[in-house]
């Protein structure tokens, strides 16, 4: 993290401008975090650009256990210089480092989590329709598929067959609600 105190100001689409300095690569290069060996926030100050640039390492609680501090980098000049310190291994050290092509990778994964949900929610939405279809069909008992909880066959007796709160208080309601509706909940047990 780069600190304002040291005359770096936020740019549009991250990018990082000091005394007209344009550091727009050095958010391409791989990342290091660094982590504090002993404590929740340290400040390892480092010079660059002829300024002193304080390193901020922020950690906090996750009760009961503290998080020690950590600061990531992507800037070279800031990593050696953390590295020449004599508090390297000592008071902090080195944690992890995601190369560039790294970060590809974990931009893809994200993406195919985001497709898996909505996939996910398509097919819910299709189990839907054709319960739906069944329900307007024929006289015998509809039988619900995706319905394993009690809350969900609740929720569904109150959305889709505009069953009243009131009369779903409990399991036995909610059962005896369902046979009222003809309807099966055929997962849930």
């Amino acid at each position: 993290m780069l600190c304002k105190r040291a005359g770096f100001v936020p740019a549009p689409h991250g990018i990082q401008i000091e005394g007209g300095i344009n550091l727009k690569k050095l958010i391409v290069m791989s990342k290091k975090t660094y982590r504090s060996v002993h404590a929740k926030h340290l400040v390892v100050p480092v010079n660059k650009f002829g300024k002193t640039i304080f390193c901020d390492f922020t950690g906090g609680t996750y009760y009961p256990k503290d998080i020690n501090g950590a600061f990531i980098t992507s800037d070279k000049e800031i990593q050696k210089q953390l590295e020449a310190k004599k508090a390297f291994g000592k008071i902090y050290d080195l944690e992890k480092t995601v190369l560039a092509e790294d970060e590809k990778k974990i931009g893809k994964t994200v993406v195919s989590i985001k497709e898996k949900a909505e996939a996910k929610k398509a097919k819910q939405e299709a189990l839907e329709e054709e319960n739906k279809k069944k329900a307007h069909g024929s006289s015998e008992p509809l039988e619900v598929k995706g319905i394993r909880t009690f809350n969900e066959a609740r929720n569904y007796l109150r959305k889709e067959k505009n069953v009243e709160w009131s009369k779903l208080k409990n399991k036995e309601d909610v059962l005896a609600q369902a046979q009222e509706k003809k309807v099966v909940f055929v997962d849930w047990k």
